[in-house]
């Protein structure tokens, strides 16, 4: 399927569902494409927005973590869960539209337990963080115990079916139009009196022309009944054979 997902479901629709998942589980949450493109992100927090992002060096920490995060769904895992090298854990479900892997809906960051601080004093100091600062946005990092985390995954299992259903309801009206489109392409001009028919070009041919031109048919010529009583049909010779046998197309 060449099609995106962002061409299947809008962030109309999936931004109100990360942002009624994020306030209602109070741990943030993302859809991606599977090139790494957000489509749509709700509840980030403080650390991983103001300082991970917003530093060079950090956020390649963060990117090397994700690429290992979707690396365990290309063994065909339900889900995913993986500790980011700036000491965070995420997970990540993959959303599939015809049994095609075609995006996925990320949860995190979080923690298990509570934070290091030590190990995240030293981290600050690494990147060049305000250690003030850079702590106090560690207290709004959620802690969700490992139990609560998978029942969450089920949750999101649930929507990412959903998305792939509705996903699937797109793109089968997109390949609906899309049909109807070659169709109406295929048609061919005809005249509606003399039934010539125009070509690519926008030359006028006789029908026999055109098909003999584009297949090689060759084409014989005979007359139906209903022709031959409109044409003919006030001729006596024509009463006369009516009269001696059922009209009989050669």
């Amino acid at each position: 399927m060449k099609i995106s997902f962002q061409q299947l479901i809008g962030p109309g629709t999936t931004q109100p569902l990360t942002e009624s998942f994020s306030n209602a589980l109070g741990v943030a949450s993302s859809i991606g494409e599977l090139n790494g493109l957000r489509l749509v992100s709700s509840g980030d927090t403080i650390l991983c927005k103001q300082f991970h992002q917003a530093c060079p060096q950090s956020r390649k920490a963060c990117d090397y973590s994700r690429a290992v995060l979707n690396s365990h769904l290309s063994q065909g895992r339900p889900y995913a869960l993986s500790k980011c090298r700036n000491g965070l854990n995420d997970a990540v479900t993959p959303i599939k539209v015809r049994g095609e892997h075609v995006a996925n809906f990320y949860i995190g960051q979080f923690l298990y337990a509570p934070p290091d601080i030590p190990y995240f004093k030293h981290q600050a100091r690494k990147y060049g963080f305000d250690e003030t600062a850079y702590l106090k946005a560690l207290e709004k990092v959620p802690v969700i115990e490992a139990e609560q985390i998978i029942r969450i995954l089920h949750i999101v299992a649930s929507i990412t079916g959903i998305l792939g259903e509705l996903g699937l309801k797109h793109l089968e009206k997109m390949e609906a139009s899309e049909k109807e489109i070659k169709l109406l392409q295929s048609l061919l001009p005809i005249c509606s009196s003399c039934k010539k028919i125009k070509d690519d070009s926008g030359c006028w041919q006789q029908i026999e022309d055109y098909f003999h031109d584009r297949s090689g048919a060759s084409f014989t010529h005979s007359i139906c009944p209903d022709c031959c009583a409109r044409l003919y049909g006030n001729e006596t010779w024509y009463d006369e054979i009516e009269k001696l046998a059922p009209y009989d197309e050669e």
